[in-house]
């Protein structure tokens, strides 16, 4: 066999060596250059697999760029610290930008695990168990990449993985909590892929947990990490013994294109449903109700995404239009069944869990939930919610208040003689 078979050959499981951790093949990617360009594919490709059943892109290209812009930031800060970790201490050291260059090629060489992402859980599993899914990839594909990142750290900057590790942790913490911070959706629905669905309250559960956790173990990464610069002992690592080379170990790149090229029939199969969904969500964004009912009326429910799930999203704080609104707009358009059937389970969630602001839009609830099929499910839902004891409480009208809670439980129990006591 000929070198160049030998090597071929060698390089043909690099990507899948890489990772699992493999210091060979941590040492040939950020030494060829030429993996930079494959790992840029496969941000591009991350892209599509994140959002390609969850927006409209053609509306939203941005949403293809953003991977490359937060890897970017990323890969920066994480490099920033490590690489004074590593070199403080030495008078041999690579350059800064030349020390990043191979560091970012091992950051993005990370990316084809967000192939994952693409899965479309929401064909055929459940909205609740779709959303679990999906968290759960999420949680896999960031402690696996995080994980990468610090071996990558601790090969090609000669520190220990426990050295390694709290800069990196330490940095996504902070990323994590100024997401979940300044983003109007949570950030796990945006990173997981789990778009607007129902099952919202898993969601930001799972968002809560996250921010509890992220805010202590803050200090406990701080110290840690400043620790380490005190204590660490420098020993040398690979990006000291790694010229650039381009003529070995490399990258498949035919195989990225393969998989950059399969998104072609895939966004063209899934756009027109995200179309759709986004004409409806221009239309409700702008009040436009009847618009958007007449969209929706078009066509079935099979023909929108999985997820589908129109304006108002209190828990995503999008709030217009009034779900009574829309309901009270849904009789006079006499929509279709699916449309009565999500707006009518949209609004048992939404009234059960949000205080009514004020007498007069009780009574708009009371006569909407009286003409509706499952109007007694809503009202046992209402009648059983704290924030509707608290409405009841603080009502300046205690007889109009009274008068109404009794319409509900007589809605909500027809057999049965309400309490004394208030609900």
């Amino acid at each position: 066999m000929s070198n160049a078979e030998h090597a071929h050959g060698s390089n043909r499981f690099l990507l899948l060596k890489f990772l699992f951790g493999n210091r060979h093949a941590t040492h040939c990617i950020a030494s060829n250059p030429q993996w930079l360009r494959f790992g840029a594919m496969f941000v591009l490709i991350a892209g599509f697999a994140r959002e390609y059943d969850q927006d409209y892109l053609i509306a939203k290209p941005y949403l293809i760029a953003l991977p490359f812009v937060a890897s970017l930031i990323a890969s920066f800060v994480i490099h920033i610290p490590v690489y004074f970790l590593a070199f403080r201490r030495r008078n041999s050291r690579p350059s800064l930008l030349e020390s990043y260059r191979s560091f970012l090629q091992v950051f993005w060489a990370t990316a084809p695990l967000a192939l994952l992402y693409a899965i479309p859980y929401e064909s055929f599993l459940d909205e609740s168990q779709a959303v679990q899914a999906n968290l759960l990839t999420l949680a896999l594909v960031s402690i696996w990449r995080v994980m990468l990142i610090i071996r990558s750290s601790s090969v090609l900057f000669g520190i220990s993985m426990l050295s390694a590790c709290w800069p990196v942790l330490l940095f996504a913490d902070i990323a994590m909590i100024a997401g979940i911070l300044s983003s109007q959706r949570p950030l796990l629905s945006i990173m997981g892929g789990t778009g607007d669905g129902g099952a919202q309250g898993l969601i930001m559960m799972a968002t809560q947990g996250a921010m509890v956790w992220g805010v202590f173990s803050l200090p406990v990464l701080f110290i840690a990490t400043l620790s380490a610069f005190f204590m660490t002992e420098p020993r040398g690592g690979d990006l000291l013994s790694c010229p650039r080379r381009k003529g070995v170990s490399q990258p498949p790149i035919r195989w990225a294109w393969c998989i950059l090229l399969a998104f072609i029939p895939v966004l063209l199969l899934s756009q027109p449903k995200q179309w759709r969904a986004y004409d409806v969500e221009q239309h409700l964004r702008n009040g436009k109700i009847d618009q958007a009912l007449a969209m929706m009326s078009e066509y079935e429910r099979s023909d929108f995404p999985a997820a589908f799930d129109p304006r108002p999203r209190p828990f995503f704080r999008e709030d217009d239009p009034d779900i009574l609104d829309v309901v009270d707009a849904i009789d006079l358009a006499k929509a279709p069944k699916w449309v009565r059937e999500l707006y009518h389970d949209k609004m048992s969630m939404l009234l059960g869990s949000k205080q009514p602001p004020n007498a007069d839009y009780v009574d708009r609830i009371i006569a909407r939930l009286e003409a509706i099929p499952n109007g007694g499910e809503i009202a046992r839902s209402i009648w059983f919610s704290a924030s509707w004891k608290i409405y009841r409480s603080s009502a300046s009208d205690q007889q109009r208040t009274d008068e109404q809670l009794e319409r509900i439980f007589q809605l909500a129990f027809p057999e049965k003689d309400m309490p004394e006591s208030e609900p």
